[in-house]
């Protein structure tokens, strides 16, 4: 199955990837999301904050 994600590619710039997920294990559900926000914390890093302290590309989201 193949869901989107959304990549810092560089320093203020982003892209939407296809990305693979597995079938859920034992006791894990596959949840549909339908939208999704952006938190402050990803808006301070994709306006410079530790870039320094990742190395490119990297994904959003830090909370799942």
């Amino acid at each position: 199955m193949k869901a989107k994600s959304l990549w810092y590619t560089e320093p203020r710039k982003v892209e939407v990837r296809d990305v693979e997920v597995g079938a859920p294990g034992p006791h894990e559900v596959l949840v549909r999301v339908a939208a999704c926000g952006v938190c402050t914390w990803d808006l301070f890093i994709f306006s410079g904050g530790f870039q320094e302290y990742r190395e490119f590309p990297f994904y959003f989201g830090h909370e799942g």
